[in-house]
């Protein structure tokens, strides 16, 4: 993950640095102690925002042509990154070319930062630290790292999020078209959202997490919640590691592979209406299982049970537990003992490695 994260980084940040930057029209610097809170918003620049040393914040404009240039000034205890009105430069308007880098020091603790871009690129940001944190893209992508905050929300429309680090009680990820890739990510309550992009995540520690996608897939490594809810309409659904106290997985027309590091505390379930459900649960899990289909069969590798369409099973395994509630419509339910979801990818059927003598079972295949 770490490394696919590294790579679309790499993608993104080459793809902004094609060309050169403009030429540097002007430098204004502000002591961190004066400056509390940021607002910027502009209309398509680029904005940089790195870490800088000392107590000195800098703001470097770049621009092809000064009339471009947008507005700095410090209100108060408030920095403001404005762009110039549309209506202000004269037609026909020539193409514009800007990059505002601002360098913060990484020991200042802002109260608010909000950042506004409507078609530019948020490049990337590193040791951000405020109460609240708002960053909202219309076009463009984000690229983040290291933010801690009380409240977080970062919002795409059609652009990615990448996000390397971030602590904060309460966070919303929100993308409409764009792809979610984030990484070490900590909260109290977490939201990620997308309607048609992919969500891959490595690394959440939580208290109630809700993760949902409309038609992108899920793909989640080492999860830790209390309470996990996650849904996507007609994406595939992939966990790899997850203990949480109580969890509720649900796809209408994608493919579910879940691996339990642990088992849940309370009464928990996963739901397919035409996709396959594959779930690893730990060799010494003790849970009650109850298990029902349409018209795909189920495979319980704990029992060497398989049984044919319809299904309507409950058994315990390891003398019974928290009750783990499987139901796919058309789809086939497989409970496999301990092997995970490492070995799933690109892998036709094949028999459970858990027991040679379990029934053969059709596995997932995740891409």
């Amino acid at each position: 993950m770490k490394k696919e994260l590294l790579t679309f980084s790499l993608s993104l940040l080459a793809a902004a640095h094609m060309f050169a930057l403009p030429p540097l029209l002007g430098e204004t610097s502000y002591k961190a102690s004066s400056v509390d809170n940021l607002d910027f918003n502009m209309s398509w620049e680029n904005l940089q925002i790195k870490k800088a040393s000392g107590d000195t914040i800098i703001v470097e404009i770049y621009c092809n042509k000064k009339k471009f240039a947008p507005k700095v000034r410090l209100s108060h205890t408030t920095l403001f990154i404005d762009s110039v009105p549309m209506h202000n430069l004269l037609l026909p308007v020539s193409p514009k070319h800007c990059t505002v880098i601002v360098y913060l020091p990484s020991e200042k603790e802002f109260e608010n930062i909000m950042i506004h871009l409507s078609s530019g690129t948020l490049e990337e940001t590193s040791n951000i630290s405020s109460g609240t944190i708002s960053i909202e893209i219309s076009s463009g992508n984000i690229n983040t790292g290291f933010l801690t905050a009380k409240q977080t929300k970062v919002i795409a429309s059609s652009g990615a999020i990448i996000m390397e680090g971030l602590n904060s009680p309460k966070a919303l990820v929100q993308a409409s078209s764009g792809k979610i890739f984030l990484d070490s990510i900590k909260a109290k309550d977490l939201v990620l959202q997308t309607t048609s992009g992919a969500i891959k995540v490595n690394s959440i520690d939580s208290g109630v997490t809700a993760i949902s996608s409309t038609s992108g897939s899920i793909k989640l490594k080492d999860l830790i919640a209390q309470k996990f809810d996650m849904t996507t309409t007609s994406g595939g659904i992939s966990v790899e590691g997850l203990m949480a106290d109580s969890f509720a997985i649900s796809s209408t027309s994608g493919t579910i592979g879940l691996e339990l590091n642990g088992m849940p505390a309370k009464k928990s379930s996963v739901a397919s209406t035409s996709g396959t459900i594959f779930v690893s649960l730990p060799k010494n899990a003790a849970a009650t299982v109850q298990a029902k289909t349409a018209s795909g069969s189920f495979v319980n590798a704990f029992t060497k049970e398989k049984i044919n369409p319809p299904v309507d099973y409950k058994a315990d395994i390891n003398g019974g537990g928290t009750l783990l509630s499987f139901n796919a419509n058309s789809g086939r339910i497989t409970l496999d003992v301990g092997k995970g979801l490492a070995d799933l990818r690109g892998l036709p059927a094949q028999k459970s490695k858990s027991e040679d003598d379990v029934v053969q079972v059709d596995r997932p295949i995740f891409e």
